[in-house]
C-alpha cells in the first residue's frame, strides 16, 4: 500500500510499535519511520484463570501506555507537518485520538471483523468504536466489514479490497504432478481447518500449509486426521506457497468468517481453483466474480455436507471445465485486486479528503 501511493506523490510517516518487522525495509525505500510503545483497544483476552486475576492490571496498563503514545503521536504529526492520518488497522485508536488533538483528518482502514473472525472486543464498547468511526473517514476491505460497522451507506467510508500484486496477462504453467487439495492458513479455530477434516470424504490428498501451534485445537485435527484414517500431510509454515497452489487441485478456504481473504486471489492468479465457506470476504469474493463474468470462479458451500460434495466433484471436472473457470478468476483478480487498482481508489480517497469542506 506504502509502495503504491509513493509512487503517487505521497510521503508516508510510518509509525509502528516495536523496531522489527518491515521496519529495515521501509527505511530502505526512504520512509520515514517512528518507534511508539502502544497496545491495541481491546479488552484483554480471558482464557485461564490467570487472564481473569491480571484483567483489570492489564486493561489499566494499556490505558496509561496509549495515553502517553498519543501525546508523542501528536507531537509527530505537528513536527512531521502531516496531512491525515491512516490508521491501518481497526483495533488501534491513538491515530484517531491524536488526529483530533492534532486539528487533521483521519481514515480508518478497518481489515476485520474483530469480534466474528478473532474474538477481539473493542474498549469500552463497540458502540464507542463506531462513534470514532463517525467522526473519522474509513477504508473497510470488502462491503460485508463495512455493513459489519454500520458504514455502508455511509458517504466519509469506501470499499477498497486488498491488493494482491500486479496485473497479470496469462496464468503460469501448471505442473503435472499428483492431484492433492490444499489449505493455506493458520491452525487455530478461526481457519476452519477442524470442519474440513470433519467433511472430508475423498482419497485425494490434503496438504496443510501452515503454522502449527501447540495446543487443544492442533491436538483435535490431528486426532481426527488419525481416526478417520485420512490422506492428510501438515506442511507447517511454507515460503513456496505459490508453487503449492499452483500445483494443487483446488484450494479450500473454510473459515468461518475471513475479512477479506487473501490467500483466495492469490491462489487464483496460480491458476488455484477454489472452494470457500459462503461468508464474508469469501463470499463477496465469488459474489464478484459472478457480477463482473456472469459465472462462478470458484465453488461455495453453506454445509459440511455440501463441502463433502463438491471436493468429489472438483476432482471429476474435465481439464476443459477447470481451465474455463482458472481464466474468469484470473480476470476477476486483474479488474479488482491488484495493486495499481487498489493504489488508484486509495489516493482518489485522499485527494476527497483533503478537499472536502468538512475537513
Amino acid at each position: 500500500m506504502l509502495h503504491g501511493q509513493q509512487a503517487l506523490g505521497v510521503e508516508p510517516v510510518v509509525v509502528t510499535p516495536d523496531d522489527g518487522g518491515i521496519c529495515a525495509e521501509l527505511r530502505q525505500q526512504g520512509v520515514r519511520v517512528h518507534i511508539l510503545n502502544y497496545r491495541p483497544c481491546l479488552y484483554p483476552y480471558w482464557r485461564t484463570w490467570r487472564d481473569y486475576l491480571l484483567a483489570l492490571p492489564r486493561m489499566a496498563a494499556r490505558l496509561v501506555i496509549n495515553a502517553c503514545a498519543v501525546r508523542q503521536l501528536t507531537s509527530i504529526i505537528k513536527k512531521e507537518h502531516v496531512d491525515f492520518v491512516h490508521t491501518n488497522v481497526g483495533v488501534v485508536s491513538i491515530g484517531y485520538r491524536a488526529a483530533c488533538r492534532a486539528g487533521v483528518p483521519h481514515i480508518y482502514h478497518i481489515r476485520e471483523y474483530a469480534d466474528l473472525d478473532f474474538q477481539m472486543y473493542h474498549f469500552p464498547s463497540r458502540a464507542a468504536f463506531r462513534r470514532k468511526l463517525a467522526r473519522s473517514w474509513s477504508v473497510c476491505i470488502t462491503a460485508d466489514i463495512q455493513r459489519h460497522h454500520r458504514q455502508d451507506g455511509n458517504p466519509r467510508s469506501r470499499v477498497i479490497y486488498d491488493a494482491v500484486g500486479p496485473c497479470i496477462e496469462a496464468l503460469p504453467p501448471r505442473a503435472a504432478t499428483e492431484p492433492y487439495y490444499l489449505f493455506a492458513g493458520r491452525v487455530e479455530p478461526a481457519k476452519g481447518l477442524l470442519d474440513l477434516l470433519r467433511a472430508y470424504d475423498v482419497d485425494i490428498p490434503l496438504k496443510v500449509a501452515g503454522s502449527l501451534s501447540s495446543g487443544k485445537y492442533l491436538d483435535e485435527c490431528r486426532k481426527v486426521v488419525r481416526e478417520r484414517r485420512l490422506p492428510v500431510e501438515f506442511l507447517g509454515q511454507r515460503d513456496d506457497l505459490p508453487q503449492l497452489q499452483r500445483q494443487a487441485l483446488a484450494q479450500i478456504v473454510p473459515s468461518r468468517f475471513e475479512g477479506f481473504g487473501l490467500c483466495m486471489p492469490e491462489g487464483m492468479r496460480q491458476g488455484c481453483l477454489a472452494i470457500g465457506r459462503n461468508t464474508g470476504g469469501t463470499r463477496e469474493q465469488f459474489q464478484n466474480g459472478v457480477r463482473l463474468t456472469g459465472q462462478p470462479i470458484g465453488f461455495p458451500y453453506d454445509t459440511p455436507a455440501e463441502l463433502t460434495r463438491l471436493l468429489a466433484h472438483v476432482a471429476s471436472l474435465s481439464p476443459a471445465e477447470a481451465d474455463a473457470m482458472r481464466q474468469r478468476a484470473l480476470h476477476v483478480t486483474n479488474q479488482l485486486y491488484t495493486t495499481d487498482v487498489s493504489a488508484r481508489r486509495l489516493h482518489d480517497f485522499y485527494t476527497e479528503i483533503l478537499t472536502s469542506p468538512t475537513v
